[in-house]
């Protein structure tokens, strides 16, 4: 059975149209990466947070295409203690663009969460965007976050006055992505103040529409985003699956998907 079309194709659709009709340069595609290469993109990502002991290539699912991207974190990979002392663990890709604060981005990228996945009450992020510092010793949580912990997906952000939950679904009953790949679409614009904005779409559907600060004060005047598995130490290993990352910058409003 053929793909259906995604919210990307028709955004993309959209964005096309605006250019033909307009003449204006929204939306334009930087770059993207389908993992279908057969390799990690150097050019897209940096490795240095990666484990690629299990981590990799994978050609047994995909949302687009024949390949996609498993991360797999193990107890004690890349082993970190946060700002309250917890041991943390991680294997993540490094978006190697930064990107100026105030800059309206569109971030799409799908994932696959397995049937067997653990499903423990531990703080996991399966993808976070981070404002780049200096003042490491700040620890500062990242901007916006995707997390899945006890089989509730959840939308976070962070600024000066503290931690926001912007969305959340599902249940340690009944996990929400679980045996499926979920698509989302994330328009964001970094802020410290009232100008900060974050959307978010799962499969065309809006589920977050905010609009204050993103970011912090203190901290550097770029952003970036990581894509993978950051935890809080646990002994089982867990595995999620990414695909179809895209990146552009622009103002331009996507379509809400739905079957054609």
């Amino acid at each position: 059975m053929g793909k259906q079309p995604t919210s990307w194709d028709r955004i993309y659709r959209c964005l096309l149209i605006t250019l033909m009709l307009t003449g204006c340069t929204v939306g334009a595609l930087p770059y993207s990466d389908s993992f279908e290469e057969g390799a990690i993109n150097r050019s897209f990502w940096t490795t240095a947070w990666w484990v690629k002991r299990s981590g990799g290539i994978d050609d047994t699912r995909a949302f687009d295409g024949t390949q996609s991207l498993r991360a797999v974190i193990n107890a004690g990979d890349r082993r970190l203690y946060g700002k309250s002392g917890q041991a943390t663990e991680r294997s993540e890709l490094l978006e190697r663009r930064r990107h100026p604060l105030g800059e309206d981005l569109w971030y799409s990228f799908a994932v696959y969460v397995p049937d067997d996945f653990p499903i423990r009450d531990v703080r996991l992020v399966m993808g976070q965007w981070k404002q780049t510092t200096w003042k490491l010793w700040l620890k500062h949580s990242p901007a916006a976050a995707f997390r899945f912990r006890n089989g509730v997906f959840s939308v976070t952000v962070n600024h000066d006055a503290g931690q926001q939950t912007l969305f959340q679904v599902g249940s340690a009953d009944v996990p929400a992505l679980v045996g499926m790949w979920t698509e989302f679409t994330v328009h964001q614009r970094f802020a410290a103040d009232e100008s900060g904005l974050l959307q978010v779409w799962m499969n065309g559907d809006p589920v977050v529409d905010y609009r204050g600060p993103l970011g912090y004060a203190q901290d550097g005047r770029t952003s970036y985003f990581r894509l993978g598995l950051y935890r809080d130490t646990l002994e089982e290993p867990m595995t999620m699956y990414f695909d179809d990352v895209r990146v552009w910058i622009g103002e331009q409003e996507p379509v809400e998907s739905g079957a054609e």
